[in-house]
């Protein structure tokens, strides 16, 4: 029962609530097309980019940029490792148990 009241209360007020004026609607509309110029987009794109090559070059002295360089390079032979690990062997002669 306080189900069905909730929809009901849910509609009453969607189908009463107030309706903006069509002036309202125009000049929402063009405060929006006119609030974002491009030198906006811009000065964004422009700091994302500093910002990449300040974290690169700060990589790149304090040795970061080759470490991450050697563990891509060795990457793949840990993921063969992984998948087909190496057959343990003994040598002759090695440790095995001796009497």
């Amino acid at each position: 029962m306080k189900f069905r009241s909730k929809r009901s209360l849910d509609r009453q007020l969607r189908d009463n609530r107030p309706q903006p004026s069509d002036d309202l609607v125009q000049r929402i509309t063009v405060d929006v097309s006119t609030a974002a110029p491009r030198h906006h987009r811009r000065a964004r794109l422009v700091l994302a980019g500093v910002t990449t090559a300040v974290l690169a070059l700060g990589l790149t002295m304090t040795g970061g940029m080759s470490y991450a360089a050697s563990a891509v390079t060795k990457a793949p032979s840990a993921v063969k490792q992984l998948v087909k690990p190496e057959k343990n062997t003994v040598a002759k002669g090695g440790s095995g148990n001796q009497r």
